[in-house]
């Protein structure tokens, strides 16, 4: 299991909002969603992730999606949840109008094997002994269009399609999960021989003062 510590930073200028955070220890399962718009949706989201996975932990379980097979099954098993998610936002609440989106990242750790889903931000970075990798990255649209504040790119509810990035890896004992949401990410963060919280909270607002963010660091709390 993955123990999330997190920091969000805003001048004023700009908004970002905060996501919703559910971590299940029992399962090994950590769940980050964004909601734009409806804020209820990133809740209902976050339970239908956490529900699949672990209804889908049982034996002969059928779906409506077929598994990747480049992936770990916790990681089939998450995108299973995401895509039943983005059905649900987009039938529900944007049936007529559009309302809400959620960006989504989902993780799953066990016997050092991390797995994951992502729509959007946080962006994922991996950082073992020596580098730090990026896992995910969404370009904010903020950036791509030139607008200074941030705005969502790619998100669950738009689409019956959608981009998601699944994945799974093995890492070493004692990596750590650096989570990011914010329009760019700066190349002085990779100059970084440790990570710290703190240290990369400041490394992002002597970026750019103006940009808001979300920052979350995930550790092992115990080996896996």
């Amino acid at each position: 299991m993955m123990q999330l510590s997190h920091r969000s930073y805003t001048n004023g200028e700009f908004f970002r909002p905060k996501p919703q955070i559910v971590e299940r220890a029992e399962s090994g399962l950590l769940v980050v969603a964004t909601a734009w718009g409806g804020a209820e949706a990133s809740q209902r989201a976050c339970n239908t992730i956490v529900e699949q996975f672990e209804l889908l932990s049982g034996e002969d379980l059928t779906t409506p999606f077929e598994s990747l097979p480049s992936v770990s099954p916790a990681a089939n098993r998450l995108r299973i949840g995401a895509l039943l998610a983005n059905q649900q936002i987009l039938k529900g609440d944007n049936a007529k109008i559009w309302k809400s989106a959620v960006e989504l990242a989902a993780f799953h750790m066990k016997h050092g094997v991390l797995s994951w889903v992502q729509i959007g931000n946080p962006t994922l970075l991996l950082k073992d002994e020596k580098y730090l990798h990026p896992l995910a990255y969404e370009m904010d649209w903020g950036i791509q269009s030139g607008n200074e504040g941030p705005l969502f790119s790619q998100a669950l509810g738009l689409d019956r399609q959608i981009p998601l990035r699944v994945g799974s890896c093995r890492v070493p004992p004692g990596s750590e999960l650096l989570l990011i949401s914010r329009n760019s990410i700066p190349g002085d963060l990779f100059q970084l021989n440790t990570l710290e919280l703190d240290e990369v909270f400041q490394v992002l607002v002597n970026d750019n003062p103006r940009s808001p963010f979300w920052l979350g660091l995930a550790h092992q709390n115990n080996p896996l």
